[in-house]
């Protein structure tokens, strides 16, 4: 219980982790992660000329692109509004701390013994319910979900409706329950700007229970010595009994590869295909906005009993609009924000492993995307008409037109790459006692949400320790 143990990273895995032992009693436990991003003025104070000034600097940056913005491959951007202050800044990245939307989804047996060889995480996935504050979507024929422990978060109207015509007696659709990590202090506000405010975050790490002998440095780990067992930033060099690289995938091998002697590898990261399509809605206009603005549902897309990906479906979101047309026509377009608005769905869908995109970093290319474009074309296709096909009702229309995503958001390692290029030990790192409990390792990247698993799976490995 005496030992000194760092923490490299505070999102999803480093959170499993800090709670998996802190549950179990150590005492010395240091948190290395660089200061998050502060919203500087909150929106609620916002003039409309500010607001409409950085939709205008959004809009120059993206051309005919919607919006982006809080994903770390996606479009980089940095705005100032008036008096220098600064709203928006996306070049340091993020995930679960600054920028992730909070939905949760359980891992089956199968995926988990594919991903990282393991059958259950049952016990794990409730200790984190536990913990973290979580909120059930939910419409009139919902059952209680086992992990719900907040307030619930009601359906959106016209994805309740679609919910009840999705033909579920198919084996090649199915639904999976809703969950969204919620903040202490819920608020069902809708997000109206989008671009750097951070208030549609509403989830963060750093907002949970900590004790308070827990040291955190807000310092970014440059390398680890292994023979000393030191982790080294530009400010400090501190030693060592355990070390968890918790990272993500991209910064845990930025860290390795510095670490490493005579290594110029690059760096390799799996990011899922995503996509999105619009579905359109011609039943009765609905009177009242939805009461959140994250996902409604989720639906698991099957072929020949095979998970081809996996779809969630999103009440229209008015930041979609502000990013697409300049803001002299905000208030002029009504008759497009009746149809954009109050008449569209959209579902936003991701591709199983076999379609990941791999992304490979080094000083002459920063970003190359490496993956069989025609294949995943083909995959769209299939996974679209096997949605449509399900959905026999003639108040909802899938419009075939793919909006493709430069990133899913849902990132793992090349665990091979990894083991063999970077490390070159085989698994004899751990004999160092570092320990690596995000999803650098995994050997598959699933379709679903990762956190969930993530933060599970990290709290469990933790009861390797002892």
């Amino acid at each position: 219980m005496k030992d000194k143990i760092a923490i490299i990273g505070f999102g999803a895995s480093g959170y499993g982790t800090y709670m998996g032992l802190k549950e179990k009693g150590f005492k010395k436990i240091y948190i290395y992660q660089p200061k998050p991003l502060e919203k500087k003025i909150d929106v609620n104070h916002w003039s409309q000329v500010n607001l409409k000034k950085n939709y205008e600097l959004l809009k120059n940056k993206l051309g005919f692109n919607t919006v982006n913005s809080k994903t770390f491959f996606g479009n980089n951007l940095e705005s100032i509004i008036s008096n220098n202050q600064k709203v928006y800044d996306n070049s340091i990245g993020g995930g679960l701390l600054n920028f992730w939307g909070g939905v949760l989804q359980k891992f089956d047996k199968e995926t988990l013994k594919l991903c990282l060889n393991i059958e259950n995480l049952d016990e794990y996935y409730q200790k984190i319910s536990n913990i973290i504050p979580i909120s059930q979507v939910t419409h009139k024929n919902s059952k209680k979900n086992f992990y719900a422990n907040q307030e619930n978060i009601k359906c959106d109207s016209y994805v309740e409706q679609l919910d009840e015509v999705i033909n579920f007696e198919s084996q090649e659709i199915l639904k999976k329950d809703t969950l969204i990590a919620t903040s202490q202090n819920i608020n069902h506000q809708i997000c109206n700007c989008f671009i750097g405010c951070l208030k549609h975050n509403i989830f963060k790490t750093t907002n949970l229970d900590k004790d308070n002998s827990t040291l955190f440095l807000n310092e970014e780990v440059k390398k680890i010595d292994f023979e000393k067992k030191k982790v080294i930033t530009d400010n400090s060099s501190e030693s060592f009994d355990k070390i968890y690289l918790n990272a993500g995938p991209y910064n845990d091998q930025k860290i390795l590869i510095s670490s490493m002697t005579n290594t110029k590898s690059s760096i390799k990261i799996k990011d899922s295909t995503s996509f999105t399509f619009p579905i359109f809605f011609t039943g009765k206009m609905k009177q009242n906005m939805p009461d959140f603005n994250l996902t409604n549902y989720i639906f698991s897309i099957r072929d020949q009993n095979l998970t081809l990906g996996h779809a969630q479906i999103y009440p229209p979101i008015d930041h979609i609009n502000k990013s697409l047309f300049h803001h002299y026509f905000w208030d002029k377009l009504n008759f497009l924000k009746d149809i954009s608005i109050n008449r569209l769905l959209w579902a936003r869908c991701y591709l199983n492993d076999e379609y990941s995109q791999l992304k490979i970093f080094n000083e002459d290319n920063p970003i190359n995307m490496n993956f069989n474009s025609l294949k995943i074309k083909l995959a769209q296709k299939k996974f679209f008409n096997i949605f449509k096909k399900n959905l026999n009702n003639k108040n909802f229309y899938p419009i075939d037109f793919f909006i493709n995503s430069k990133t899913s958001s849902h990132y793992s390692g090349d665990s091979y790459y990894i083991k063999n290029e970077i490390l070159k030990q085989g698994d004899c790192h751990y004999k160092k006692n570092i320990f690596f409990n995000d999803s650098m390792l995994w050997k598959i990247l699933p379709s679903e949400s990762p956190t969930f698993t993530i933060m599970a799976n990290a709290l469990r490995n933790t009861d390797l320790y002892l």
